[in-house]
């Protein structure tokens, strides 16, 4: 739904009363309506609890179920995700620090950083450490391999 207006209680009574026949009451409904359907807006008139709702869709939008947007938006993490990978791979060209990696993305969090970017890149041979025989050494840094 692109936009919602909220009428009164009173014109919410008469609406129902009436069974949409809204133009006599000089609310603009009929002229929305058709305003919607000259450019191929779907519109919907909802009356939920205590309100009045007229609902806009934008032509060829379609409301995502619960699912689909489950989906899609694991998708975009995913694809976030990628993105962040590649551009520290590109900066890590140059040996950094676990703590100069770590601003570059903008994470704070040690624990986070380390499952769910330090760690998955070793394993995949994605990054190399500098001093490999000294996985914890204050000195180690990361390079893209």
């Amino acid at each position: 739904m692109c936009k919602l207006i909220k009428i009164d209680d009173e014109l919410e009574r008469n609406f129902y009363e009436e069974e949409c026949v809204v133009e006599s009451f000089a609310t603009g409904l009929k002229r929305i309506k058709d305003a919607c359907d000259k450019a191929g807006c779907r519109v919907k008139f909802e009356m939920p609890d205590e309100s009045f709702v007229v609902g806009f869709y934008r032509h060829g939008i379609q409301k995502l179920s619960g699912t689909a947007q489950k989906e899609e938006t694991t998708a975009q993490k995913i694809a976030q995700k990628e993105e962040r990978i590649n551009a520290l791979l590109e900066y890590c060209k140059e040996p950094r620090d676990r703590d100069e990696m770590m601003k570059f993305l903008g994470i704070k969090h040690r624990t986070t950083f380390r499952s769910d970017y330090l760690n998955p890149l070793l394993n995949e041979g994605k990054i190399a450490m500098t001093i490999p025989g000294k996985p914890r050494s204050k000195n180690q840094k990361f390079n893209s391999v």
